[in-house]
């Protein structure tokens, strides 16, 4: 290649560009790509048989690894299932974030667990309803958008951590909990935001983060809010911290019977 030299900060060489370009389809993907940078910019971007020669003060080699140039991620997700309240305890407790991603969590978690989630389970998230739930369900209903997803499954993003039931599922099988739904909120004596969602999965139940009809418990304490409100609302069981306790340690048959309204 002849010409002037196009000085850059740094040059990518040896990438899988995804351009998210209107006129390649899928991702934009273009396969043997080089990307240049000038002053935290991007200054070129493009197949490698068509870029220019260049005067780079730094060159890395991604080596086939996968880049998008240009992604801004806001990191507001508008909707989403799944909970990751836990995370944040076990990082203050030393866990680093790559130790929560092989034991199940991380942001691949809720992705996973939004992707499963029914139109009811998705409309119950605070803020959300049947509207977004309904436009989240036809995304993943459209031919491309699917392709967008498999392609990265392919590239070899991995959704889920193999042997490994994922946040909220049940990790004992046969256990006092056993096909039951069971949501933990607000100030539980004796346990953790963690614990109580972990005494859930011990017994075998599910851990779930949002009331809905398919909800079997809800175990409420100080600063319980809206979740409260709902399972007001749903007619659910509701139980207070002694009584969660009962429920995971015994089951729901060792509950006190509930008081009949005089």
């Amino acid at each position: 290649m002849g010409g002037t030299l196009l000085q850059v900060d740094r040059l990518f060489l040896d990438v899988r560009l995804a351009t998210m370009a209107a006129d390649r389809p899928g991702i934009g993907a273009i396969e043997d790509g080089v990307l240049a940078t000038r002053d935290g910019r991007i200054a070129w971007v493009g197949p490698r048989a068509e870029a220019p020669p260049f005067d780079a003060r730094e060159v890395i080699r991604g080596e086939g690894r996968w880049l998008t140039p240009g992604l801004i991620d806001c990191h507001t997700h508008l909707v989403w299932a799944g909970d990751r309240a836990d995370e944040f305890e076990r990082r203050l407790e030393g866990a680093s974030y790559e130790e929560i991603a092989r034991a199940g969590g991380g942001i691949l978690a809720t992705v996973r667990a939004t992707r499963a989630a029914s139109r009811e389970e998705l409309a119950a998230v605070e803020g959300v309803g049947g509207i977004i739930a309904d436009s989240l369900l036809a995304w993943f209903d459209v031919d491309w958008h699917q392709e967008i997803v498999q392609q990265w499954a392919d590239a070899g993003v991995q959704w889920a951590t193999p042997g490994h039931p994922g946040p909220g599922a049940a990790v004992a099988e046969g256990g006092v909990l056993e096909g039951l739904t069971v949501v933990a909120t607000g100030s539980l004596d004796g346990y953790t935001r963690e614990g109580a969602q972990e005494a859930i999965l011990k017994a075998g139940g599910k851990a779930a983060s949002s009331v809905s009809k398919k909800t079997h418990f809800v175990a409420a304490g100080p600063g319980a809010g809206s979740k409260l409100a709902k399972a007001e609302e749903l007619g659910l069981r509701i139980l207070d911290a002694a009584q969660f306790h009962i429920l995971v340690t015994e089951g729901p048959d060792a509950l006190p019977p509930v008081a009949e309204e005089s």
